[in-house]
């Protein structure tokens, strides 16, 4: 589901053909290209790596906890009775599963997808859900530069309304399971291998004879007693002419816990976190004092930034929202959110210049209000709280 045009402003009635971004990774079957990528790592592989799984989490937590809100483009005011999907894109499940799984998508791919539940009149939707992307195909033009249609399951999906398709390109780039592909390799192929020497703790190694010349068939039952008793632990009997020689290093120095960290501090770099958000110790040296909101801020700024602004404009553009009308994530009001004190300091200040009167900092601190400026009791879960008053509007 493409930016649509229309002759008649207030019905959405075609849809442009989406572009495709980036290096093309489908596999042509008569004509229909599919989203895997061919000689990249499967998701499920990804997450088995615990580095990669924590900053899945962390990218995608957050963001998916943080509410959308509407605003109206030129005056900047909130929309306070927007569409549904705002609060809840998909009305089977909670908006935070929702928005989380698109974030994950945009991590792992190059786009994420929402399929149209329901929509108004004018042909926008009402409800949209999130696709998984190994489920999405496509078909291309001749040269794989404009996508024709998509097929979920390899069914066809029509271009607008009702089962179209929502595409959400990632302004991150192609996604960690083709860049990443090989830290995220070298991560699996070394947590395997630390895996095994668990499970084999004893050291591998050969017989050596150094007498006379056995049968195959004597050394075959030398190899085979030698073999039953290590597995079970039993006591093992060797001559004067035949010796054990270790061949194989310790998990020690085999430096596994080197080579895990390392890797944690690749996929770091990868998801563009700081690396003590992964208890990657390599930059461990290179952190200063920092309060809560500094953090949270470079953690926005350097990581979720990208996730944040293909979400909100792709969702704000026509054939979504109204013209004039742009959508974006609460921030400020949540993730951002300056602890008590600055924000009544804040808060104190602008009463004192006249920016705001008390209604508007009662607003602004999720307080009720009542038409005399003076607080009224909130019940919320049959608890009868008593807000204070932030000022009378004179000296803050």
């Amino acid at each position: 589901m493409g930016l649509f045009t229309r002759k008649d402003k207030s019905v959405v009635t075609a849809q442009y053909q989406p572009p495709v971004m980036g290096d093309y990774y489908g596999t042509n079957f008569n004509g229909f290209f599919g989203t895997g990528f061919g000689g990249s790592i499967l998701r499920s592989e990804a997450m088995s790596v615990p580095a990669m799984a924590r900053a899945r989490g962390l990218i995608c937590g957050i963001i998916g906890t943080i509410p959308l809100e509407l605003f109206d483009k030129k005056t900047g005011a909130k929309i306070e009775t927007p569409p549904p999907w705002v609060d809840q894109l998909d009305y089977r499940q909670p908006r935070s599963v929702t928005i989380s799984w698109l974030v994950d998508s945009l991590l792992f791919y190059p786009q994420a997808y929402l399929e149209v539940m329901s929509e108004y009149a004018d042909g926008r939707p009402q409800n949209m859900a999130w696709v998984s992307n190994d489920r999405v195909s496509q078909q291309v033009n001749k040269t794989s530069t404009i996508v024709l249609s998509y097929l979920v399951d390899g069914y066809p999906r029509p271009t607008s309304g009702v089962s179209s398709i929502v595409t959400i390109q990632s302004i991150a780039g192609d996604g960690l399971l083709t860049n990443g592909v090989q830290i995220l390799r070298g991560a699996i192929d070394v947590q395997n291998a630390a895996t095994i020497a668990a499970q084999t703790p004893q050291a591998t190694g050969h017989l050596k004879n150094s007498g006379a010349d056995l049968s195959p068939d004597r050394v075959q039952g030398l190899k085979d007693t030698w073999r039953s008793n290590r597995k079970t632990g039993a006591t093992s009997y060797l001559t004067s002419t035949i010796d054990f020689i270790p061949n194989s290093y310790s998990p020690k120095d085999m430096l596994y816990n080197e080579a895990i960290q390392y890797f944690a501090t690749q996929i770091s770099r990868l998801c563009n976190l700081a690396a003590f958000w992964l208890d990657a110790d390599a930059d461990a040296s290179s952190n200063t004092y920092q309060n809560r909101v500094d953090v949270r801020q470079d953690l926005v700024d350097m990581s979720l930034r990208p996730f944040l602004a293909s979400i909100e404009d792709r969702l704000s553009m026509d054939d979504i929202c109204p013209r004039g009308q742009v959508v974006r994530f609460a921030l400020d009001a949540t993730f951002l959110k300056n602890d008590p004190m600055t924000r009544l300091t804040v808060i104190e200040k602008m009463l004192s210049l006249g920016l705001i009167d008390v209604p508007e900092a009662q607003k602004l601190e999720g307080l009720a209000e009542s038409g005399n400026n003076t607080p009224r009791l909130v019940k919320s879960d049959n608890i009868t709280q008593l807000p204070k008053a932030i000022g009378d509007g004179n000296n803050g």
